[in-house]
This record gives C-alpha cells, structure tokens and sequence, in this order.
C-alpha cells in the first residue's frame, strides 16, 4: 500500500512538472497581433486575372437604330421612316426615354453648377430633318450644308438620343464651346451618360464641324471610355471615316 501511495505522487510531480513547462512555454512564445492570426484563418485569395477587363464593345448594338451604342453618320443611315417609340418631353423637346433621365440630371447639375441650360432641339423626325437640310441647303449650298447639318435618315436626331443644348450665348455657335456652359459640359457631360458627338479637330473623321452644344447619349460607362481616350464613336468602333456620303 505504502508503495502504491509512492508511486502515486512520484507521478503527481512529474505530471505538475510537465504542465508547469508547457504554461512556461506559452508564456514565454511572442503574441502574434490580431491581423495576422486573422490572415492564417482565412487566406485572401488572388488570381492574375484580377486587372480590370477589357472594355466589352459588344455590349450593345452598334446597328440597331433602336440600341443607345447606335452609330449615325454619313455612310450609316438610319432605316427609312424609323421614329423612336419610346418619345418624351425634356425641356420642351422630346428625346428618348433611354437619355430623358440622364438627360434632366445633367441639365439639374449644370444649374446648379452656375451654367443653367435648355434643350434646343431634340427628336426630329425624318420629314422635320428633311425640311431643316433642304432650308441650309438653299441658303448655304450643299457642301456647307454637309459640313454642320445631316441629311434625312442621317441624323442623330432621328435617333431620339441627340440633344443640341444652350443658354441663350453662342447657341448654336462654335463660339457656345467658350462660354461657361461649353466648357462645363466638355467637362462633365460624360460623368451623365453623353458625349460632345462632333468635337473639336475631329472634322475628317465625324464629317462635321465642331459642335460643342450638340451632345449624344451613349450611357455612361461608354461615355466617360470616349471621354478618357478623346475619340470619336468611329474611332471607337474602329469604323472608317465618315468625311461624305
């Protein structure tokens, strides 16, 4: 018996030993901060193709007269009689339900920003452009004509999503890209979805002179790509100049 009670706390003391090691042992080991500990549980995962995608161009239609991307120029004439079936009032001027809201909060920042502006012309259907061409044709000759007003089925104003702004200096002028409101919607017409269709030195490649009121709804992810690589919607696209019919 008195063996048994020997042996019983032999083994208490080297079992109190070996606990006392260890509580040493983790006392004595560095604290890892919270961050880290955190990192060994769940590990971030990476992947190379996380870099930002390439634009996609095939989001929308660049042909359908129906689609928001759709390109109007002087080879890329819109279908005979097509009209907008989704046409409301903006300022008094009718544009697409695609560009109306867009279009009414680029014209409340614009107020607010000290450069209130009005929509000039929006919407014109085919027989509206065809009576607007022919009257600058009579006055100008067609050459000069060509260079700042689209033949019908040629306009972006057919489209619904074109809309000539001013504020009653320059409207309609190239002198309007100098004045407070050209210069702001240069600048932030993009972060509202549009885009300056004609811009300035693009001549050769639009067809037309530079009209710094005339802006064309594209969507603003398009718009601010358009903005950042100063290109024309040809450009783009990589479509070929459209210098003449």
């Amino acid at each position: 018996m008195k063996n048994q009670k020997k042996i019983l706390i032999i083994l208490s003391v080297i079992i109190g030993l070996g606990l006392l090691w260890v509580f040493k042992k983790e006392a004595s080991a560095p604290n890892k901060p919270a961050e880290e500990n955190a990192s060994e549980q769940v590990q971030p995962t990476s992947s190379p193709n996380q870099a930002s995608q390439p634009f996609d161009k095939k989001q929308y239609s660049i042909d359908d007269p129906n689609s928001i991307w759709v390109i109007v120029n002087k080879t890329r004439p819109l279908p005979d009689g097509f009209a907008p079936p989704d046409l409301v009032n903006v300022g008094g001027q009718q544009v697409s339900a695609k560009a109306a809201s867009s279009l009414q909060t680029l014209l409340g920042a614009a107020s607010s920003a000290g450069v209130p502006m009005k929509v000039i012309s929006g919407y014109r259907s085919q027989y509206t452009q065809t009576s607007v061409y022919n009257s600058y044709a009579q006055k100008d000759g067609v050459t000069a004509a060509d260079r700042y007003s689209a033949r019908p089925r040629y306009s972006e104003h057919q489209t619904g999503l074109a809309a000539d702004l001013g504020n009653g200096t320059c409207d309609l002028e190239i002198c309007f890209g100098n004045t407070s409101a050209g210069k702001w919607l240069e600048s932030n017409a993009h972060k509202y979805g549009f885009i300056i269709r004609y811009p300035k030195g693009k001549e050769s490649l639009t067809g037309y002179q530079y009209e710094p009121w005339h802006l064309r709804y594209v969507g603003k992810e398009l718009a601010i790509q358009i903005y950042k690589t100063n290109q024309t919607l040809e450009q783009f696209f990589g479509l070929p100049p459209s210098q003449s019919y």
